[in-house]
């Protein structure tokens, strides 16, 4: 797991030993190239807005994790989600479960105007059932995992998912207006028209509507090109020319067919 470098103002880390409610849990963040970290068990301290003196707040969800070189990381609860009570295991049961029923992690910032990370935290496992020995022994955690359980039995999973990382393009964005079966393409960038080959014979399919991202600025020149429409990368491409209109492009193309 990569160090993260966090700047928190002070007041931020005022937890008095009493409040909050700890939980142990799996979280991830997501780094600057847009990845995902790997899931980390780690203990989770829930708190409201008023514990860690942010009174604008006061009512809001926060959380705090002990970073690796024992720092504390204050996330923020994302959209406005106000708790009327005082968190204690029954309520934080409430707040996890029914924020988080698909096992597809509760959504939570970094709480630093200079720093924008996401985060997920997953009180369940991979399997839907509370990690937390404390919250699954409790008569609503107890009853939870059992129904967790039987519903499995019974072919109703509740497995975790994990996000998908960001996908790693540059470039313009382009259509695919035509293609034919010696692997050329045509390609509509904004009001431009360009012809391209396609020469990584691989499986990997690409058909008329689909969007790619890439370079197409310079020709001739074999580029990896990312299909947005199919969320996959490594397709390779040659821009071989760029027309203003359809029709030449199309004639273009056929001119080079094989006879």
């Amino acid at each position: 797991m990569k160090k993260i470098v966090l700047t928190l103002l002070l007041l931020l880390t005022v937890l008095t030993s009493n409040a909050g409610v700890k939980v142990m849990c799996d979280v991830i963040y997501k780094n600057n190239d847009g990845e995902w970290s790997d899931f980390l068990r780690t203990k989770v301290t829930f708190c409201l807005g008023y514990e860690i003196k942010e009174y604008g707040e006061s009512r809001e969800v926060f959380a705090i994790i002990m970073s690796q070189d024992n720092q504390p990381i204050v996330l923020k609860m994302k959209e406005s989600h106000v708790q009327t009570q005082d968190l204690d295991m029954f309520n934080i049961f409430l707040l996890l479960c029914f924020n988080d029923m698909l096992n597809e992690g509760i959504d939570f910032v970094l709480y630093d105007t200079d720093i924008k990370q996401e985060w997920k935290i997953y009180a369940k496992n991979d399997i839907g059932l509370l990690i937390d020995y404390d919250l699954g022994h409790t008569e609503s955690g107890y009853i939870y995992n059992q129904g967790t359980l039987q519903n499995r039995n019974n072919g109703f999973y509740l497995d975790r998912v994990k996000p998908k990382d960001d996908p790693k393009h540059e470039g313009e964005s382009g259509k695919v207006v035509y293609k034919d079966h010696w692997s050329y393409y045509i390609l509509k960038v904004n009001d431009k028209y360009f012809a391209m080959s396609r020469n990584d014979h691989t499986i990997m399919k690409s058909e008329i509507g689909e969007v790619f991202i890439g370079d197409f600025s310079s020709y001739d020149v074999q580029k990896s090109f990312y299909n947005e429409t199919r969320d996959v990368d490594g397709y390779k491409f040659i821009v071989l020319k760029s027309f203003d209109n359809y029709e030449d492009c199309e004639k273009f193309i056929k001119s080079k067919w094989p006879y």
